[in-house]
């Protein structure tokens, strides 16, 4: 079974505010997108302002401002003045005052969070607000339909995962049932074999699972390095295999207690041990005959063969 891949495309992307903000002079959490000198609105927006007692901030709109109400006028007075507001924070205004302005000049209604800076380089004396062109509304909208798909797109993906993680558990599950039923049955072998650098494995036994055979080896490093150990080969005894073939070795798993290394099997570390089970390919084909187990680091250096294998 294969999982679906899923690629969604943003199409575009622009700068937009959208929504509206409400604020009291409280410890309410203010919006985290800052201001800045020139801010670009389609109709609505809001952001957040930091103001200083010492300073005035004057806010620049397009159209005339016909509305400007400020959510505590003791700590923060906004004046009206043609196209624009200026907003004088309160001599005595607490260092952690919050509030909020709700502007509205022709078509653009804006919202203004404020908050008493640290230091006066965080003031802006001045805001100039200015209507997105039709050429960024359409960016803009882009963006935003397209962020949509993405969330979408994102949603769908991580449900038909869940779907799909259930599915391959289930019909896991049910094979290895019906395999079981099959046959399920050990197979005696422990044979042993060892190499010039005193590298030891051990075949100890198999596993009949239904019509698949696992075999259980065991590693143990008693040579002055680690062993990488890289590949895995199980073939019959009369076979003459390349030191890197598996020839009948399916999936091999293997577990010590060395971190796992990208290209390797596992390591096995000096006087230690490490083990592992292998998939006998075909197994059935092979019974009666004597096979050969082989485990090799890269390039097939330090080769350990354990021969003669046999199941039935």
């Amino acid at each position: 079974m294969t999982r679906p891949l899923i690629v969604a495309a943003v199409i575009g992307s622009a700068l937009a505010w959208h929504g509206s903000a409400q604020a009291q002079h409280s410890q309410a959490v203010a919006p985290a997108e800052p201001c800045t000198p020139v801010v670009l609105i389609e109709r609505t927006g809001t952001c957040y302002a930091q103001v200083d007692p010492r300073f005035v901030t004057t806010l620049y709109f397009p159209r005339m401002v016909t509305s400007a109400v400020s959510s505590d006028e003791r700590y923060f007075r906004a004046s009206i003045v043609d196209d624009s507001v200026i907003v004088r924070p309160a001599r005595d205004i607490d260092a952690d005052a919050l509030g909020n302005l709700s502007i509205t000049a022709g078509e653009m209604k804006v919202s203004i969070m404020l908050g008493v800076a640290g230091h006066s380089s965080e003031v802006l004396p001045q805001i100039d607000f200015r209507a997105l062109s039709e050429a960024e509304v359409f960016d803009a909208r882009v963006a935003a339909e397209a962020e949509r798909l993405h969330q979408d797109v994102k949603r769908e993906y991580e449900r038909r995962h869940r779907e799909l993680e259930g599915e391959v558990t289930r019909e896991a599950t049910q094979l290895v049932g019906e395999r079981l039923l099959q046959r399920h049955e050990p197979v005696r072998i422990d044979a042993i074999a060892r190499n010039d650098d005193n590298v030891i494995v051990r075949v100890e036994r198999g596993v009949w699972v239904g019509h698949e055979l696992y075999l259980f080896f065991t590693v143990q490093n008693r040579s002055g390095t680690p062993y990488r150990v890289t590949h895995v080969g199980v073939f019959e005894e009369s076979e003459h295999r390349a030191v890197a073939d598996a020839g009948r070795a399916g999936q091999v798993e293997f577990d010590s207690a060395a971190p796992l290394v990208a290209g390797l099997l596992g390591t096995v570390r000096v006087d230690q041990f490490g083990r592992g089970v292998v998939h006998v390919r075909d197994a059935r084909g092979a019974a009666g005959r004597r096979m050969t187990l082989r485990v090799s680091e890269e390039r097939g250096e330090r080769p350990v063969s354990v021969g003669g294998l046999s199941w039935r």
